[in-house]
């Protein structure tokens, strides 16, 4: 009862906090329980568990004026959606820096996977907000999950002003145990920041997905601009996963970022 007690006290101060609250409860249970494993005291745990979620989401939600982005989002249904979804992509540096070639990407893309009548973007951050450039028919299904609520719900307004079958989630991928199935999956940028959580872990995430194809992206060089070393590094771990999931790959790229397509 003891051990309980303090997990539900570590996790209500985490949903308590003015930057963790919007986080799903999933993300703050795993986060809550790894730092009471770790941590002798309520306040070790507390501030353990803050900084752990820092690492893993806080740098990236520090970037996301989400004022704006709920200003650019509400009226979507009365805007040209081309121009507002570019401007929804430049409220942060990762879907920004993808901007200037995001037409390119997707026909590279969709060349090598086919049209997806199922589209699942997972840990998607404004991704979807590509939708105008993806040229998906009406009613193509498309799924996105990421674990801050207030990304779910622009998401989801995107979805209402769209013709695609669209849903926004808050789900946590080192918590869900449902079965991923779609025709294309998306996992951009984001392998390396849930190894960083638990070690092995994309590989288990993969093996879940039963889809055609699975799209994983990797930057091509730091936030301060070095890549030394990175692309290859990269591709080390591209080129293990699929041969543990015995796929076959191909690779293409934009600058700043390096696309693998598993088959």
């Amino acid at each position: 009862m003891k051990a309980a007690a303090d997990l539900d006290a570590i996790v209500s101060e985490l949903r308590e906090s003015r930057k963790y609250r919007h986080l799903c409860e999933d993300t703050l249970n795993r986060v809550g329980r790894w730092a009471q494993g770790r941590h002798p005291t309520h306040k070790l745990a507390v501030k353990n568990a803050k900084t752990k979620l820092h690492q893993v989401y806080g740098a990236f939600v520090e970037k996301v004026d989400f004022a704006r982005l709920e200003n650019l989002t509400s009226p979507l249904a009365e805007t040209d959606l081309t121009i507002t979804c570019s401007e929804i992509l430049g409220c942060h540096t990762s879907t920004a820096e993808r901007l200037p070639f995001i037409q390119e990407l997707y026909a590279t893309l969709f060349g090598i996977t086919g049209i997806p009548d199922r589209l699942l973007d997972l840990a998607c951050g404004l991704n979807p907000f590509s939708l105008p450039w993806m040229n998906l028919p009406e009613g193509t299904k498309y799924e996105a999950w990421d674990i801050d609520s207030r990304m779910v719900s622009a998401v989801n307004h995107l979805f209402t002003s769209s013709l695609v079958k669209g849903t926004s989630r808050c789900r946590d991928l080192l918590v869900d145990k449902e079965a991923l199935e779609a025709d294309v999956v998306l996992l951009f940028k984001t392998l390396p920041g849930i190894e960083q959580q638990e070690k092995g872990i994309s590989l288990q995430l993969l093996r879940k997905m039963s889809a055609e194809h699975i799209a994983v992206s990797f930057p091509s060089r730091s936030i301060g601009g070095r890549a030394k070393g990175m692309p290859e590094h990269y591709e080390s771990i591209a080129e293990t996963l699929a041969l543990d999931l015995g796929r076959s790959m191909e690779k293409f790229t934009i600058p700043g970022e390096i696309f693998y397509v598993m088959r």
